[in-house]
């Protein structure tokens, strides 16, 4: 086998080798990143949720102070 094949060959098993790893790294930080989204998203949805929950006590409670004044009435 002639040098240049020996050279090209091992040249395209680290190009398969970099290849293959890289391509590994990319799907596992693809799959942390959704992940971690995914877990920021539901975080931001609960506070949400819970500040809109506050927000009609809050005015539930106003109208009840209201409903007690015998001048609105």
């Amino acid at each position: 086998m002639k040098i240049v094949h020996k050279l090209s060959l091992g040249f395209l098993l680290i190009i398969l080798l970099i290849w293959t790893l890289g391509y590994f790294g990319i799907e596992r930080s693809k799959e942390a990143l959704q992940k971690s989204i995914g877990e920021g998203s539901a975080i931001l949805a609960v506070e949400v949720l819970d500040k809109i929950d506050r927000n009609i006590y809050s005015r539930i409670e106003e109208i009840q102070v209201y409903s007690k004044d015998l001048d609105l009435q």
